[in-house]
């Protein structure tokens, strides 16, 4: 058995310089459920600490990413922070390799 300690995602370096971010603005669209219009969604895409999407209303949530061509996605980087109240953030990804196509859990 091989173990190996990785250490805060924050401080891993990249191993291979080809793996960049893509840039969202460019290549999709966002579709959402509920935007509060002082937390609007576009600024989780950016690379500066925005002020982040908030729902306008309660309860269950989606954000969908609408690619203009099919892509392979290798890697989601997700960050939940709510500094005003404590509760638990559920989420669940899901893909469709068709427009209007069935989703599939990943």
């Amino acid at each position: 058995m091989r173990k190996r300690i990785a250490g805060p995602a924050s401080n891993q370096k990249r191993s291979n310089v080809s793996e960049r971010w893509v840039d969202l603005e460019q290549i999709a669209t966002v579709e959402v459920t509920s935007e509060d219009p002082n937390f609007l969604v576009e600024s989780v895409f950016i690379e500066s600490n925005g002020p982040g999407w908030r729902a306008r209303e309660r309860g269950e949530q989606q954000i969908r990413l609408i690619f203009d061509q099919p892509m392979s996605v290798k890697r989601i980087h997700l960050q939940f922070v709510e500094t005003e109240v404590e509760r638990t953030q559920e989420f669940t990804i899901k893909w469709a390799s068709a427009a209007g196509g069935p989703t599939k859990p990943q």
